[in-house]
């Protein structure tokens, strides 16, 4: 899983069989262009990396692009719900969760 799009590209080309994740949210404070950090949490490199999954921050959700990836038959991992409450909501608009400090 990578935020880094070309790393997955890389993947797709070289290591086709390995899974990838695009790793993606509001990145907000990364030190990025904004046009970059719009195409991230956008999910505009999709066509591009090919990914297996995405895995989107659960203080975004819900959102367009990843009700359309989820509509498309894409797997839509969330993280991290720390508590009770975070982890229903993140069972409501995911299909996998990633957790700390909670027991699924």
């Amino acid at each position: 899983a990578s935020f880094n799009p070309a790393s997955l590209r890389w993947f797709r080309r070289n290591r086709p069989e390995a899974v990838r994740a695009l790793t993606a949210g509001p990145v907000n404070g990364a030190r990025l262009p904004r046009v970059v950090r719009r195409r991230i949490a956008q999910l505009k490199e999709l066509p591009n990396v090919a990914p297996h999954a995405v895995s989107y921050d659960l203080t975004a959700l819900p959102n367009d692009p990843c009700d359309a990836w989820r509509a498309r038959g894409g797997v839509l991992v969330t993280w991290t719900a720390d508590s009770e409450a975070s982890l229903a909501r993140a069972r409501e608009l995911a299909d996998n969760v990633i957790f700390e400090n909670v027991t699924p």
